[in-house]
């Protein structure tokens, strides 16, 4: 997320999932601590192997839907209706309940539907309460990186998209579909249809499991019309490719290919975030991978 005047702010939160019927009927344990209040998170089910993080904010498996967006997400709304950019993304191995999060196991409804569903809703709420001067206009881009090429996910024939930059565009994707929408129906069904068209291959860990970060980005520009002031600001919300060992996939052929590509671009990323909340990093490598080049403006920047 972005804020206080679009300073930097990266904010990490932890969410942990209830154990499901088939680690449960296993006599699986939890092998981690969680301390809600201090967001301390310890790891390691024996005394000699323990890990501490800590997080700005942990949630255990009873947190709501509603819980996770309001004290994560729903600030970074007012941020882009105010000029900034802002991103959103789960991050985990396959199954840990990314697509839940991000997506929730049904849109339709108020308690399941993720962080995405009450974003776009928040969003057009706000442009409908806005002062009647302002004219507003969002468009929505929906693409893929899949074994690092990008793929408009609302134009299967754009398959292998370049990103380019220059002074007034800052960085974009060339030649990306992007579709002017006017409710949050509107963004749902290009939500529908682009994972319709998303690379999806089951491995060893999970039968649903996405092979591909899938980028959805909303554009939110607002005009005064009085003063004729301008401002434009950009929405990513991620849903990324599982983030588990190759080994654990019994990943071979294309798979293992795939798996090497999602490594890359999630350690890069991991590179980047460190290096935005260290003061002392000099350079920040968003060209080491497709993801983070798209990404840099939205996670620097403005």
């Amino acid at each position: 997320g972005s804020g206080g005047g679009g300073a930097s702010h990266v904010h990490v939160v932890c969410r942990f999932r209830p154990m499901d019927a088939r680690e449960a009927a296993a006599g699986s344990v939890a092998a981690a601590r969680l301390d809600e209040e201090s967001g301390q998170v310890g790891y390691g089910l024996h005394e000699y192997d323990q890990l501490t993080f800590a997080y700005d904010k942990v949630f255990g498996p009873g947190a709501s839907q509603e819980a996770v967006y309001t004290q994560t997400a729903r600030p970074i709304v007012e941020d882009v209706l105010a000029g900034y950019n802002g991103t959103v993304f789960a991050y985990g191995q396959t199954g840990s309940g990314k697509t839940h999060t991000m997506e929730g196991p049904d849109i339709a409804s108020p308690e399941l539907k993720g962080i995405i569903p009450r974003m776009v809703e928040d969003i057009f709420d706000a442009i409908l309460d806005a002062d009647a001067k302002y004219e507003f206009t969002v468009r929505v881009s929906y693409f893929e990186i899949y074994l690092e090429r990008l793929r408009d996910l609302l134009n299967p024939a754009g398959a292998d998209l370049a990103i380019r930059q220059d002074v007034r565009r800052g960085v974009y994707v060339e030649g990306l579909t992007e579709v002017y929408v006017s409710s949050v129906d509107e963004v749902m069904a290009i939500m529908a249809e682009g994972a319709s068209n998303r690379a999806v291959g089951a491995t060893q860990m999970n039968a649903q499991s996405s092979r591909s970060h899938s980028l959805l980005t909303i554009e939110v520009a607002a005009k005064d019309t009085v003063s004729l002031a301008s401002s434009t600001g950009k929405l990513t919300l991620i849903d990324l490719a599982g983030s588990e060992k190759v080994s654990k996939t019994g990943a071979e052929g294309t798979t293992f290919t795939e798996a090497k590509n999602i490594n890359l671009s999630l350690t890069t990323l991991g590179l980047v975030i460190n290096a935005l909340t260290d003061p002392s990093a000099s350079h920040i490598p968003y060209r080491n991978s497709k993801l983070t080049r798209v990404l840099s403006e939205s996670l620097g920047g403005n």
